[in-house]
């Protein structure tokens, strides 16, 4: 009976959302914060957060933890209504011309 407690505890605490400060990669010192900022960026990959903090995989160990964070926060924005989009500069219209 108390095995199926614990058990149950532990599987309630896999549940938790992430922490700003979650280690995901202890190699390369990538936390939640710094995960955020490369989807906000357009990595959609583990590989390309790591790129975009200009490192590259070492033991692969956080590719997982990554690839989660990057579908929770996906999800997230699939929900949040999205922002009334701006025009364009004038400037970026005539480079997007040449």
């Amino acid at each position: 009976m108390q095995l199926r407690i614990i058990r149950k505890a532990l599987d309630n605490h896999s549940q938790l959302t992430y922490e700003a400060d979650m280690i995901h990669c202890v190699c390369r010192q990538l936390n939640t914060a710094k995960v955020d900022e490369a989807a906000s960026c357009g990595a959609r990959s583990p590989k390309c957060v790591l790129a975009h903090h200009g490192h590259t995989f070492n033991c692969g160990k956080c590719a997982g933890s990554i690839r989660d964070r990057l579908s929770e926060l996906a999800q997230t924005a699939s929900v949040t209504p999205a922002a009334p989009s701006l025009p364009r500069p004038a400037h970026v219209l005539i480079a997007a011309k040449i």
